[in-house]
């Protein structure tokens, strides 16, 4: 019998690896199987990218904040002085 998705969404990683295993016993795969699970490694793969991208991007943003801050403060300073 089935879990419900309240009861299966309850239980740790753990114990769902260890009845997915004990269940692969008597349980014949097709190619699909396979196909999802390299799936599911090409999309790991990418979030990965995607939390490298977004490190990279923030700080990005950082330094172009650092040098619009000097920016305005240099102009700020030569519209003082020469005045």
């Amino acid at each position: 019998m089935a879990e419900t998705i309240e009861e299966l969404r309850s239980l740790p990683d753990e114990d769902i690896i260890r009845r997915h295993d004990a269940r692969t016993q008597n349980t014949v795969v097709g190619t699909k199987h396979y196909l999802n699970e390299l799936a599911r490694r090409d999309m790991e793969r990418q979030g990965e990218r995607m939390e490298k991208l977004t490190r990279s991007m923030n700080r990005l943003t950082i330094v172009v904040t650092i040098v619009t801050v000097l920016g305005v403060v240099f102009t700020a300073l030569s519209l003082f002085l020469c005045s």
